[in-house]
């Protein structure tokens, strides 16, 4: 047997164990067991296709991403699955989160609200803010640091605008699994928290294929503002590294791990306070008053997910030379790459 059909085969009788599971305890046993398959597209996470009553699941989830991940994604296509051939009569069609799939949701214990899944393809108001983010590319710093002040109040202007009742709350993996959450990993969180209108809680977990144990970021908030921070994730570890590598071009005397710590989390923290000077001149007082009532809405809704949560502090970190090179470095950062349309996808931990 190849090494690839080993793969396919361990994981198929993951699925399959685990269907089995969810089917006796969670629905008393009232599906049929369907056909798996390892779909080696990236448009999506899984599907369930009726006809020929197959689970698809996607085979870079299996690889690159956590059990949680993957049994999150096995429940949500168990659901839709449920629901066309239990709780719907024959014939009889809904829209693909209706009442038949919350209520299959419920019994198999997940979110009734759909798990928030990028597209492919970016949503008006992330056109718009990477339109102004382009600016940003310009070496005027001044037109850079524009471009981030108006696409935050865009971003703002929008949260105002949608009124609490038209809000709806999901919840998305942020990164890849990591085996240790670093201070840098920490700081990273809690900015995303502060500013980009989403909650953060880490998850423990392990991978599939070398059972290695490992955190996940999970943010939730609305679809937009999900979009927003997965990109702002992406492009900020990217930045980090880049700033280091011309950190160390200019001071070659720096170097090891420690110092590379410490110049990140003076980068995050510099970009913290320049975002946080921002955000006090950037609404009106009915504008906060809104802003806040969405928050506490955000805040129940992450309470209903983990009823217990236990908080974490950001970590501990050093004021040295190359903390406070981060310092100011973070002080000059714009998201200055646009928003990509195609997007990289126990105890609870808090950001």
């Amino acid at each position: 047997m190849t090494h690839q059909a080993g793969l396919h085969r361990l994981f198929s009788e993951f699925l399959a164990k685990n269907w089995q599971e969810y089917n006796l305890h969670h629905l008393r046993g009232q599906l049929n067991q369907p056909s798996f398959l390892l779909d080696p597209g990236r448009k999506r996470l899984g599907f369930w296709e009726k006809g020929s009553r197959t689970i698809g699941m996607s085979l870079e989830l299996m690889l690159n991403h956590s059990q949680e991940e993957v049994l999150d994604t096995l429940k949500h296509e168990m659901a839709h699955q449920y629901a066309d051939e239990v709780l719907l009569p024959r014939g009889v069609a809904e829209t693909p989160h209706g009442s038949a799939f919350r209520y299959a949701c419920r019994q198999l214990g997940i979110d009734t609200s759909a798990r928030y899944q990028p597209s492919g393809e970016a949503s008006p108001l992330v056109r718009r803010i990477e339109k102004l983010l382009r600016l940003a590319e310009s070496q005027n710093f001044h037109e850079a640091e524009a471009a981030m002040a108006k696409a935050r109040t865009l971003m703002e202007k929008y949260e105002v605008e949608i009124g609490i009742e038209q809000t709806e709350y999901r919840y998305a993996y942020i990164g890849k699994p990591m085996v240790q959450r670093s201070t840098v990993n920490k700081v990273l969180s809690s900015l995303l928290q502060q500013f980009f209108q989403v909650r953060i809680v880490w998850l423990p977990s392990e991978l599939l294929v070398s059972q290695k144990k490992v955190w996940i970021m999970e943010a939730m908030g609305s679809a937009a503002n999900l979009e927003i921070a997965q990109y702002v994730h992406a492009y900020l570890l990217r930045e980090l590294e880049h700033l280091w590598n011309q950190h160390r071009r200019r001071r070659p005397d720096q170097k090891g791990r420690s110092l590379k710590r410490d110049f990140q989390i003076g980068v995050l923290l510099g970009f913290q306070g320049k975002l946080a000077a921002d955000q006090e001149t950037s609404l009106n007082a009915a504008g906060k008053s809104l802003m806040h009532l969405k928050q506490e809405k955000l805040e129940g809704f992450m309470r209903d997910r983990y009823p217990r949560l236990a908080r974490s502090r950001a970590g501990q970190f050093r004021k040295t030379s190359a903390f406070e090179a981060g310092l100011e470095h973070g002080g000059n950062i714009d998201l200055r790459s646009g928003i990509k349309r195609g997007r990289n996808r126990g105890r609870l931990i808090e950001g």
